[in-house]
């Protein structure tokens, strides 16, 4: 069998395999792709099926990842409705705060949990941006709290920079590796909100691993691979002060 018929059949399957949820049944696109691979060259198939595995997991990495952030996002909501008293149903906003403990994964653009003693944090990485995504009322004054306990390579100290819902928002500090906004952008109700923050210079420095009464000590690693920018303890929306 030709290359270019090979090829052909390929497209054919693979166009076949995005148009599942159409609605055939497993058995039915079963059948079909051991059809379409009948008579081809095994070592072609072989390339073939992996790099439909690969780009079908990838697609599905992201999509797990994306579907933690809105169901933490959702999650968020949810507590805050079951938890405040309806007089206070409306100033939601200002109780929501999120630690390094919680569902946060790579598609807010952190890296793993990890302790410094008793003190729980993660560092931002490997790209540029800290993603964080909740249910707000806008209706109310709010701004977004980032407490640090480290700003990686020192030149980021001054030089982070926020944006909510793609509007850039001043930055500044607020105390000792406290950063605060400038309110956030009044709204007529409750939206779904997205905050980045934007860390300009990253670092891939050795870390060693602290002691920790709460985890056992993890041996020091002689090299660190991974790209980091900030390391965060709290992130919080509250109202303005």
């Amino acid at each position: 069998m030709s290359r270019k018929v090979e090829d052909n059949r390929f497209e054919s399957l693979a166009a076949y395999g995005g148009g599942v949820t159409a609605g055939p049944s497993h058995s039915q696109i079963e059948d079909r792709i051991r059809q379409g691979l009948a008579g081809v060259d095994p070592e072609a198939a072989r390339e073939f099926l992996i790099r439909q595995l690969a780009s079908l997991t990838t697609d599905l990495s992201q999509l797990r990842a994306t579907q933690q952030s809105l169901l933490a996002a959702v999650r968020t909501r949810d507590v805050m409705a079951a938890t405040v008293p309806p007089a206070l149903a409306a100033m939601t906003s200002e109780l929501i705060e999120l630690t390094p403990r919680d569902s946060l994964n790579p598609a807010n653009g952190v890296h793993a949990l990890e302790w410094d003693r008793d003190i729980a944090f993660r560092w931002t990485g490997p790209g540029h941006e800290l993603r964080v995504q909740a249910w707000l009322d806008r209706r109310l004054p709010v701004v977004f709290e980032l407490a640090l306990l480290s700003y990686g390579d020192p030149r980021n100290e001054g030089a982070l920079a926020l944006s909510v819902d793609g509007v850039p928002l001043p930055l500044a500090s607020a105390g000792d590796k406290l950063l605060r906004s400038a309110p956030l952008p009044l709204l007529g109700g409750s939206a779904f909100t997205e905050v980045v923050v934007r860390v300009p210079y990253l670092t891939s420095e050795t870390v060693v691993a602290k002691p920790s009464r709460r985890k056992a000590p993890q041996p020091a690693k002689a090299d660190d691979p991974r790209v980091r920018g900030i390391a965060f303890t709290r992130l919080r929306f509250t109202a303005c002060p």
